[in-house]
């Protein structure tokens, strides 16, 4: 990722106001930050996987299942757009017009080279700073699935998946998902 501005700083009512650019950005506390498109492999692992999530959570009503671009709105100072995120039918009041105004059941990044530092830790520092409970890491091109589960001082690694492994998310009742499937 390229920081726009050394000096910048922006809330997010500024960050809202910004011109459209067909780009992405973020915030991490106030700074703003450019987020590269994403590769072919990722939008295929992105598309993949969000389509079964999607329709498990749809038929079964758990919940809604967001791919990015969308605002993940954690503070005024923290705006992140994670590559998909899931809120829980319990917490659908946290889905409002700007986004998701606080932290969703499930966030789930899908590494690049221009944003897996990034990744693994600005992001997965704020995301359990800010009481995401469960985060996945996909590595498309060595073909993994990290499961972090949020513990009282850190996120603990719950298992790393490799086809031909299956998960059965917690979030999603009944849902099998191959790890196959998502590189297809």
């Amino acid at each position: 990722m390229i920081q726009l501005a050394k000096e910048m700083r922006l809330t997010y009512s500024e960050y809202a106001r910004l011109p459209e650019t067909g780009k992405r950005y973020e915030l991490y506390d106030g700074r703003l930050m450019v987020v590269p498109a994403p590769s072919s492999k990722h939008q295929i692992v992105l598309g993949n996987l969000f389509e079964r999530l999607h329709a498990h959570a749809r038929v079964h009503r758990l919940g809604r299942v967001f791919a990015s671009p969308i605002d993940l709105i954690l503070d005024s100072d923290n705006v992140c757009q994670p590559d998909l995120l899931f809120v829980g039918q319990e917490r659908s009041h946290l889905i409002t017009d700007r986004g998701v105004e606080g932290p969703p059941d499930l966030v789930v990044e899908i590494l690049s080279g221009a944003t897996e530092a990034r990744d693994r830790r600005e992001k997965f520092q704020l995301y359990f700073l800010f009481g995401i409970s469960e985060y996945w890491i996909i590595d498309p091109e060595g073909k993994t699935l990290e499961t972090y589960r949020r513990a009282p001082d850190r996120y603990e690694l719950i298992r790393t998946l490799h086809p031909p492994d299956t998960l059965d998310p917690p979030q999603f009742p009944g849902l099998t998902l191959r790890l196959e499937d998502l590189w297809r």
